[in-house]
């Protein structure tokens, strides 16, 4: 097993230094950027419209009446069988779903409607054995030692009859449907289930059928492809399992349904006249419900990623502007072509999907400046009655989460546009502010080959891409040297790591990609071959956090240049603004995969993870990490973008939000609603932008406001009732945190109060503050403490509750030192494990820095070994996981994955490199670095070097703590105040310097 470590942070390593071989001509650097950014809102004149496509007619068979048989093996969980329309996963479904554990069976019978869990109907019992509530029926002994059920189900005339095992257990008055899909639906969790012998007939004809041994039927829906089909459910991708001497059909979380009607995305078109030689500028600016891809003359735009963004839909939505002139001719075609994006999609797991309406639609005008200066006029062509629309698209479904499908065999003729429906939205949508989305667009950041591919499976081939990161694929499609048929499907799924061998919860042989912890993601991509085979495609509407790519239907594997992968992110490479690098590679390493995951979730707004069924932008994780983020890019637009989503919805009472951006406005939790104060803090300190603070001061004061509500009289102290130190490897007393967070977004906005000169609410909140602060220090500090003894009682001793109580301000500075020292006993203790969650992750490091200790902080941060930091990547992650524990390893070497293998959380460590190790840090008097502090922190042998470029220019920093050497630059227009390692002091203006020390 250790060979295998050694062998695995040899190739971590590699990658990290590697990266994605560069090998295309499509260059995202070189893309040219017809981006207006707009400096307000703005408001679309009277004859500009919201257009939609007419609402899709369903192709069903009528049948509403029938008789469905299955069987199913679930065996300490839950699984369900899906009946509904044919507008399949976001229509109107029913799920019969069946719990197993050892003691009993339950029952459910759970109604979707447009995609979204609307209740669990009420059962009538039909048998004295069985317990019926007003959701479920309990019943014993109806299945064996397997979790074997046997279910026919009985639909006529809106009533529902359930039978198990030959045993009439229970009727359902449910809503009248006409059959269009057929398939199952698990919840979340790693468990899996399994189906077989689905027959659906109708006045004795069999409709929908399958056994997964090669016999099917499906009178639903008809298959039109090159493909031989081998399932009912072809042409989509699953896995089967041998059960009793057949195959079944395995469940993994999610819907798995039958092909349904196509979703296409619509088109929208406009011809209109123009003279080029007489305008002087063509713009045009446009706000959608959903994401576009706009083109003029047959040209795209933008090559930016799912535009306008992810606003906050009910507050206010975004819009982009682009400058056309130079596409401009006299006879011009715009058309638009509209994708469902983050609004009716990217909204959450199914179980919780929250969709901000049910029809995408655009808005927006085209804007010509004819004429001479003196004599010039703007014309504006608005989205109106005149627009046409024709949803026989190529693009037939696309999902944030479960993938696209292009069928290239689809495009629309002149005869397929028809009239577009106008203002056919929510009406509150007709009277939406209109925000600029700013510098905030996913872009392109790079373009990358495989490493390598394998064949573990006849068929299937796995391409590694090196590294984990967000994206989805492209495909020379001139460059596949085998031939292929118009009608032909290719399927492409995306992992982030293989199964192996000692992975005790692999979901598929070795080598084959691992797709548990993507949930009820799909993360699968589908590609019919058309007649013109010399392009280039990619599925830009969709998104995957992957390293691994396996890729079925061709008898070939792909060449390099046949096969890449685009990386998306929010930051390029012209968003730089930070380096690091040091001595040591694993903290090269660390720093390398922090930089990964922040970009990799640096998506339209910050999001928790990329790969599987959440990818949302939770405060907490966005708040941490955003001093990182600030020293690695400039996020000046960016963050402005995710605070005013978060106000936006913050609650009448004054909480704000967990997630931003998401319909429905929960949390009111410590550590995530701090992000009101926390990024805007930041965001100060780096730009000096006083406008940041203008902006979200009410929602900071109501904040806090709400904190002190919920103070409990009797000490003062504070719970939200939140997630506490979410994730961390030792436990924190959830009161004792919650008061620390409260206090310090207190000690924020007194801050912005004085700098803004509200001087009331500065003396209200400061009284607030003392309070907090002395009733912390009664309840959490020791009378006898001492180093030896602990600082703080021992029943609420962790590394998180020492390094907040020192970084806020809470500890008394006289014993300060002793608690920092107290540290380091525990981390000794505890085998230097990183003992912090999401609450204190980024302020244990700096504290020890800060304090003398800086070899304790090297120790923990180079700790490979389980619960260190490194030890996900002596595993062979590019990437920091949600969990430093990812990887649980048994005595045997065996191991249990867990959880997403890319969070940008753990990446809020690494700020570390930047204020500590390089020592760079803002002067809250002079922000943006006009003035700035240098207080670099040395370890044992050890040397560093990196920048920082600020508002004034870049500030360097080198060290060598062998040679005792030091170097730095301070940009033109800054000055400097440096304390170095010895102590002594140096007020620098701008220049080059070196000392020693």
């Amino acid at each position: 097993m250790k060979y295998i470590k050694k062998l695995s942070i040899l190739l971590a390593f590699v990658f990290l230094i590697t990266g994605c071989s560069f090998s295309s001509d499509k260059n995202p650097e070189n893309q040219e950027s017809r981006y207006i950014t707009e400096e307000s809102d703005i408001q679309f004149a009277e004859d500009v419209h919201f257009i939609s496509a007419p609402k899709m007619m369903s192709n069903d068979l009528g049948i509403s009446s029938f008789d469905a048989s299955y069987t199913m093996v679930v065996k300490n969980a839950s699984a369900g069988f899906v009946l509904g329309d044919s507008q399949g996963e976001y229509g109107d479904l029913i799920i019969c779903e069946i719990g197993n554990s050892d003691e009993f069976s339950e029952l459910k019978i759970k109604l979707y409607s447009n995609g979204c869990l609307e209740e669990t109907v009420s059962p009538k019992a039909l048998s004295e054995e069985i317990e019926a509530d007003e959701e479920k029926v309990m019943f014993h002994g109806e299945h064996d030692a397997d979790g074997y059920y046997k279910i026919n189900l009985r639909i006529s005339d809106g009533i529902l009859v359930v039978s198990v095992n030959g045993n009439l257990l229970s009727e359902y008055a449910i809503p009248s449907f006409s059959l269009g899909t057929v398939g199952v639906y698990k919840g979340r969790g790693t468990s899996t289930a399994l189906v077989d012998d689905i027959c659906v007939t109708c006045d004795g004809e069999i409709i929908f059928s399958d056994n997964f041994d090669g016999s099917f039927t499906n009178k639903l829906h008809k298959y039109d492809y090159a493909n031989e089909p081998t399932s009912a459910f072809s042409p989509y991708y699953f896995k089967t399992k041998e059960y009793n001497g057949s195959s079944a059909m395995v469940l993994a979380s999610g819907f798995f349904l039958s092909e349904p009607v196509a979703d296409a995305a619509p088109m929208f078109k406009l011809d209109f006249k123009a003279d080029p030689h007489n305008t002087t500028n063509a713009k045009i600016t446009m706000t959608s419900l959903g994401c576009m891809d706009i083109y003029l003359n047959g040209i795209k735009v933008t090559e930016n990623f799912f535009e306008p963004g992810q606003p906050a839909y009910s507050k206010y939505l975004n819009y982009v502007s682009y400058d056309v002139t130079d596409l401009l001719k006299e006879d011009n075609t715009v058309t638009v072509v509209l994708f469902h994006g983050f609004y009716d999609r990217g909204v959450g797991n199914p179980d919780s999907r929250s969709p901000w309406g049910d029809t995408i639609a655009i808005k927006g005008m085209i804007e010509l400046s004819e004429g001479k200066s003196d004599k010039s006029s703007t014309r504006v062509i608005p989205t109106d009655s005149n627009w046409k629309v024709a949803t026989n698209t190529r693009y037939r479904y696309d999902d944030i989460y479960n993938g696209e499908i292009i069928d290239d065999r689809y495009s629309p003729s002149d005869a397929d546009y028809v009239d577009v429906e106008v203002d056919k939205v929510s009406e509150s949508y007709l009277y939406s502010d209109v925000a600029p989305l700013g510098d905030s667009s996913v872009k392109a950041v790079n373009i990358c080959s495989f490493t390598s591919v394998s064949e573990p499976e006849k068929g299937h081939f796995v391409y590694d891409f090196g590294t984990n990161s967000t994206g989805t694929a492209l495909l020379d499609l001139s460059k596949i040297t085998e031939e292929v048929q118009q009608g032909k499907v290719i399927t492409l799924r995306y992992g982030e790591t293989l199964n192996s061998e000692g992975m005790t919860n692999a979901d598929g042989e070795v080598g084959t990609i691992f797709t548990q912890n993507l949930l009820t993601a799909r993360a699968t991509d589908y590609y019919v071959f058309g007649s013109d085979n010399n392009k280039e495609i990619s599925f830009d509407h969709t998104y995957h956090g992957f390293r691994y790519v396996e890729v079925i239907g061709l008898d070939t594997a792909l060449a390099e240049d046949a096969f890449r992968k685009i990386e998306l992110s929010v930051f390029d490479d012209q968003s730089i603004t930070g380096t690091f690098s040091s001595s040591d590679e694993l903290i090269n390493a660390y720093y390398n995969c922090s930089v990964n995951s922040l970009r990799s979730n640096s998506m339209c707004v910050p999001v928790d993870c990329n790969q599987r069924d959440e990818r949302l932008g939770w405060a907490g994780d966005a708040q941490i990490v955003s001093g990182f983020s600030m020293y690695q890019f400039d996020g000046r637009q960016y963050y402005e973008q995710y605070l005013k989503a978060l106000r936006a919805m913050q609650n009448s009472d004054g909480s704000i939000p967990d997630v931003g951006a998401y319909k429905d406005s929960f949390g009111g939790h410590s550590c995530w609603g701090d992000a009101i104060t926390v990024i805007a803090w930041n965001h100060y300190l780096h730009y000096a932008d006083k406008k940041i603070l203008e902006d979200n001061y009410d929602a900071m004061v109501a904040w806090v406001d709400y904190l002190i509500a919920l103070e409990n009289p009797e000490d003062n102290l504070i719970y939200t009732g939140g997630y506490g130190d979410h994730l961390a490897i030792q436990t924190t007393d959830k009161t004792l945190l919650d008061s620390a967070w409260t206090y310090h977004s207190l000690d924020i906005v007194t801050k912005v109060a004085e700098i803004l000169g509200d001087d009331s609410a500065y003396q209200t909140y400061e009284l607030e503050k003392e309070k907090i602060k002395r009733s912390w220090q009664e309840k959490y500090i020791r009378e006898d403490y001492s180093v030896e003894a602990g600082i703080l009682y021992s029943e609420y001793e962790s590394e998180t509750a020492y390094a907040l109580g020192i970084s806020f301000d809470l500890i008394p500075d006289e014993i300060k030192e002793m608690a920092a020292a107290r540290i380091t006993i525990l981390a000794d203790y505890n085998g230097y494990v990183y003992g912090p969650g999401y609450a204190g992750m980024e302020y244990l490091l700096p504290v020890l820095a800060e304090y003398g200790y800086t070899d304790t902080a090297i120790r923990i941060l180079t700790n490979t070994e389980s619960g260190g930091l490194c030890n996900p990547l002596s595993m062979g992650l590019t990437s920091l996981p949600e969990e430093i524990i990812a990887f649980r390893i048994n005595e045997d070497g065996t191991y249990f994955l867990s959880g997403s293998l890319n969070h940008a959380a753990f990446s809020s460590v690494s700020e570390f490199f930047y204020k500590n190790l390089l020592g760079i840090q803002a002067d809250e008097e002079a922000p943006g670095f006009e003035h700035f502090y240098l207080r670099p922190c040395i370890y044992e042998n050890g040397s560093v070097s990196g920048s920082y470029k600020c508002e004034y220019g870049v500030i360097s920093v080198s060290w060598d703590a062998v040679s005792k050497e030091f170097k730095c630059s301070v940009p033109e227009g800054g000055t400097c105040t440096l304390t170095l390692p010895n102590g002594d002091v140096k007020e620098l203006s701008s220049g080059d310097y070196e000392f020693n020390w």
